[in-house]
């Protein structure tokens, strides 16, 4: 073939961006949500009381799940709005009703009412030993002095930092920070002198680093807070970790989880002591195990480990236990949980919504326990 006679295609590259983070991560403002090809949350564990792994999602009692919470917004991290919502249902103001109107927030607390958390891990995830900045405008009835803002910043190690001025004005606009060096826990209320406090909506702000300006750097709050319910935490154990993909709806459970009890599949083995354990999924070859037993061995007085086929458990009870049936008293009077790495993952569909984010600069994840790692793929 002549080479005049061939055709050379010239194909427009598509780059693959990828934003990660811990606890969240920040994109672009013009980011196409239809771009996205993945947005992923991995599981993470911390170890709790009796070797109990505490997965990312918190239980919610309502309903009887466990919630992941998103928060997708832009550099504000709390309108005026919803922080006079969250201020309203802690019902902090029971004397004297609360007004809430188009433009501004007027309460006066109750006597008794301090200390009382209103935006805490659930609204907004703080960030260790980072200050933070909230910008506003407040007018009051009276020209008496001293003056504050009716809240408090709580931190994590025991201290707090309530913002008061001494000043005859009746509208103060300004910003106050916290310590760069503590770690906020909640913004609760405050008492005070029990006059009326009024906060302006559209100059309300709170904004993660240290400014001092607020004209220079308050923007109106563009925001919105997700749930996610899940049967179970995202659970990890090493590098192997529960993947929950936002844009493709699909849960992978990596991580399996066996409640032990008297219901156990519990049978005899040609060890005296040692019994073995049905469990429902095989584990991978050569996984660790999480539960409150150690290892079993020689000189253990009791302990848990695979067998060699990964599809049970062996377990030595404590107390010389030599038979099944004593076993299953003792697992019904002493249930545990335990967790492994499951030989096949398990894909389950979930019914969720990636978040639009047209307009929003960030995203985090206000689980207790933080993922392993959050992460957004998108052209």
């Amino acid at each position: 073939m002549r080479k005049d006679q061939l055709k050379l295609i010239k194909r427009t590259e598509r780059w693959l961006h990828r934003k990660k983070g811990s606890v969240g991560f920040s994109f672009p403002t013009d980011i196409d949500t239809e771009k996205i090809t993945r947005f992923v949350i991995l599981g993470r564990s911390d170890t709790g009381e009796n070797g109990t792994l505490r997965g990312v999602g918190d239980y919610e009692a309502s309903s009887d799940s466990y919630v992941i919470g998103l928060h997708v917004r832009g550099k504000n991290l709390l309108g005026g709005r919803q922080f006079a919502e969250k201020h309203m249902e802690k019902q902090i103001c029971t004397v004297s009703k609360p007004s809430l109107g188009d433009t501004n927030y007027s309460f006066i607390p109750d006597v008794d009412k301090g200390g009382i958390p209103i935006i805490d891990g659930s609204v907004i995830k703080f960030k260790e030993k980072t200050a933070y900045t909230l910008a506003f405008t407040v007018r009051y009835l009276m020209g008496t002095a001293p003056k504050d803002l009716k809240i408090t910043f709580e931190y994590t190690d025991g201290t707090s930092y309530t913002p008061i001025y001494d000043t005859i004005k009746k509208t103060i606009t300004g910003c106050v920070s916290t310590d760069p060096e503590k770690t906020v826990r909640c913004i609760s209320s405050y008492t005070g002198d029990q006059r009326a406090t009024i906060f302006v909506l559209a100059e309300f702000g709170l904004y993660e680093g240290i400014y001092t300006a607020h004209a220079e750097m308050h923007e109106p709050y563009v925001g919105e807070h997700f749930k996610i319910e899940l049967d179970a935490p995202l659970y990890s154990i090493g590098y192997a970790s529960d993947e929950l993909d936002l844009k493709s709806g699909k849960l992978i459970r990596k991580i399996g989880r066996l409640r032990v009890d008297g219901s156990a599949l519990v049978s005899e083995t040609d060890t005296e002591g040692i019994f073995e354990i049905t469990l429902p999924s095989p584990m991978r070859p050569g996984s660790r195990t999480v539960s409150p037993y150690g290892e079993i061995s020689e000189d253990s007085e009791c302990g848990i480990s695979a067998s060699e086929s990964e599809s049970s458990l062996l377990l030595k009870p404590p107390g010389g236990l030599t038979s099944v049936s004593e076993v299953k008293s003792y697992l019904e009077a002493n249930a545990f949980d335990i967790f492994y790495i499951l030989a096949s993952p398990v894909e389950q569909g979930i019914n969720i919504a990636c978040p639009n984010l047209a307009g929003k600069s960030a995203i985090d994840v206000t689980s207790e326990i933080s993922p392993r790692k959050c992460f957004m793929e998108y052209y």
